[in-house]
């Protein structure tokens, strides 16, 4: 009985010592005082990721004060994500028929929403797109355009008279167009200098009809050189955008034989961009028009290049109306589509 109870008392110990040992490693023992060491995930709460405001991408130019002057005006431009002021950010006047290296402004003062500057006292009188160019990140990034008008000397520089639409008026002249707006153009023909013009063109072929009464038929779409100099550009420069109504159908370089250039003579046209319209209505509440745009790359008038400088922007815009197109059906034979 002395023996049972002693083996009893050790087989107890024993027990009670490895409870309260800790647990091995790898042998699948774990006791009351082990601790399972926590992941990462498990020591953190999930925490809340705020959104990161991104710098801006492209500065925007909202509005020109006066639009128009002499040189030696001070302008004050206004707008957003003009970032700070740098040394390396700069204000162009292009000339909106070409020219040499265009003026820059003289920046009197500098922020993310306000430009104030003077017009150089070299710059010439003429119509100019103002244009501020930044750095982001070692990338230049060009504004959109916004219209002034430089003066002949004769006045005081910073005149401008206040007023509505009369504002932007030359005194003595009633019927002067504002100068904000798009002012008209000289003819090709007339232009003195070597003038590369750009203008887009439309027309429809290979039409066929429908058993439903719809009509297929190919929009060709192309660039002519109506100046009197060849246009000689890069190829990712020039776009041409098609669109139905307000939705683009198509976007594409101007085509040419060689991959790096474009190069349209005067009097030519760019190879076609074609597009492929499969069901039209004749019936007014159906049928589409449609526009060719020509599209330039911002900064095409800073590279260095005037065989590149649109001379005429007013023109690069064209449309083919429905009623058009109707009439070119009409007047045609046109087939039955084939299944």
């Amino acid at each position: 009985m002395s023996h049972f109870r002693l083996g009893a008392a050790v087989l107890f110990g024993a027990a009670l010592a490895l409870a309260q040992a800790p647990a091995v490693a790898g042998s699948g023992i774990a006791g009351p005082t082990v601790k399972v060491p926590l992941t990462p995930q498990q020591k953190l709460p999930a925490q809340q990721v705020k959104p990161i405001k991104l710098p801006c991408t492209r500065p925007r130019l909202d509005g020109i004060r006066p639009y128009q002057g002499y040189a030696g005006t001070t302008l004050t431009l206004t707008g957003r994500c003009f970032g700070p002021a740098s040394n390396r950010h700069v204000v162009s006047l292009n000339q909106s028929l070409g020219g040499s290296r265009p003026p820059i402004l003289q920046v009197r003062s500098w922020s993310d929403t306000r430009i104030v500057g003077v017009i150089p006292r070299s710059a010439t009188p003429g119509y100019y797109d103002v244009y501020v160019h930044v750095w982001y990140n070692g990338h230049k990034r060009s504004s959109n355009h916004r219209n002034f008008r430089i003066s002949r000397h004769g006045g005081t520089a910073n005149a401008t008279p206040k007023g509505g639409a009369a504002a932007h008026l030359k005194p003595g002249l009633a019927n002067q167009r504002p100068s904000g707006l798009p002012q008209v153009q000289p003819r090709p023909g007339t232009l003195t200098r070597r003038c590369p013009d750009l203008v887009p063109k439309l027309r429809i072929g290979w039409p066929a009809r429908h058993p439903d009464g719809s009509y297929i038929f190919k929009i060709l779409m192309q660039a002519h050189n109506r100046g009197n100099a060849p246009f000689v550009s890069n190829r990712r420069q020039v776009r041409l955008n098609l669109y139905e109504g307000s939705r683009l159908l198509k976007s594409e370089v101007i085509p040419s034989r060689s991959f790096r250039q474009v190069t349209v003579n005067p009097g030519a046209d760019s190879s076609a961009v074609v597009y492929t319209i499969e069901h039209w209505y004749k019936s007014g509440e159906f049928s589409a028009s449609y526009k060719a745009m020509l599209v330039y790359d911002p900064d095409i008038r800073m590279d260095g290049n005037p065989q590149n400088d649109d001379c005429v922007t007013t023109n690069n815009t064209t449309f083919l109306r429905a009623a058009q197109i109707r009439h070119t059906l009409e007047t045609n034979n046109v087939p039955t589509a084939s299944r």
